[in-house]
């Protein structure tokens, strides 16, 4: 039996959207789409707590799998949820960072968040373009979070 290149094109492509469509109905099975690992990836060997990890999916709650939630958007800093990369990013919009940089924690705190439950949230605080603090890697952690070896190897490498 001889197919003509259209045909196998199109066998292709039927193939590709059986497979994507495979893919989703799998991640549909799993609820929201979100998952919560119980330790994170940058701190191994320490597991959020059960209360973390469901304070973690109230203060996330979406029917979205990609994009982002802007969660505060406020006058000294911003936090956004990025959905697909499981991680929350603390911008600091105005100097003095540090001192801003603790109101940011304090509003996780203020969620219920403790202990080392803030480690495995994956929280980067980074600043601002107008920002010109002298800073270094630990204000980039929440601060009773170490500064683990891989954050420091990816800033080592990107210089």
């Amino acid at each position: 039996m001889k197919f003509k290149k259209e045909s196998l094109l199109h066998l292709s492509v039927l193939a590709f959207i059986v497979l994507a469509l495979v893919i989703i109905v799998s991640n549909n099975k799993k609820g929201t789409g979100i998952e919560f690992p119980v330790a994170s990836p940058f701190y191994e060997g320490k597991a959020m707590t059960e209360e973390g990890a469901n304070l973690k999916r109230e203060l996330v709650k979406t029917d979205l799998k990609v994009g982002d939630l802007r969660l505060v958007d406020g006058g000294t800093f911003n936090v956004v949820y990025f959905i697909q990369n499981d991680n929350f990013q603390v911008e600091i919009k105005s100097s003095p960072y540090k001192d801003n940089k603790i109101k940011a924690e304090q509003w996780f705190l203020d969620k219920g968040f403790k202990g080392f439950d803030l480690c495995n949230l994956r929280i980067s605080f980074v600043p601002s373009k107008e920002i010109v603090d002298k800073l270094d890697l630990s204000d980039e952690v929440f601060s009773m979070c170490p500064v683990n070896e891989r954050r420091m190897e990816a800033s080592s490498e990107a210089i």
